[in-house]
């Protein structure tokens, strides 16, 4: 008999173990983390490069972005593309807390408060920092 309470209370224990473990979470739910998370730092670009549009027209407006906008975005799509499978791969562990953080996230900077610290940097250091070196230009001469 006291092996099989013995036995009882393994099993018991794996079974408890096996509960406590978190699931891998479903892809689905990091992707759609990492595209909120995206869509924000885009939203915060988008909001950043309006308004140098609108100061330089101010300033001077045969000064254009045109270029620094369209180099801004290619490299936002790079980042995009190299970010989200380091970023999917990693939510998989992370506890749902960390996961609902960043889909009820509504600006950048909670980002950040969700643990995704270095994931704003790196969208702050690799596409926006480039954008703010060389924001304007003169603009093109029409064509007579």
């Amino acid at each position: 008999m006291r092996s099989n309470a013995r036995s009882l209370a393994a099993a018991v224990m794996l079974g408890l173990a096996g509960c406590a473990t978190p699931a891998p979470r479903p892809a689905e739910s990091c992707d759609a983390a990492f595209d909120h998370a995206d869509a924000l730092l885009r939203e915060g670009l988008a909001t950043y490069v309006g308004e140098i549009r609108r100061y330089a027209h101010a300033r001077d407006p045969e000064l254009s972005t045109a270029s620094a906008e369209e180099r801004a975005w290619s490299r936002a799509d790079a980042w995009t593309a190299s970010r989200r499978p380091g970023f999917v791969a990693a939510c998989r562990s992370w506890p749902g807390d960390q996961v609902r953080c960043v889909l009820v996230a509504d600006v950048p900077r909670v980002l950040s408060a969700c643990g995704l610290e270095a994931l704003v940097k790196s969208f702050t250091d690799d596409v926006v920092a480039e954008f703010a070196a060389r924001p304007v230009e003169p603009a093109a001469a029409p064509a007579r």
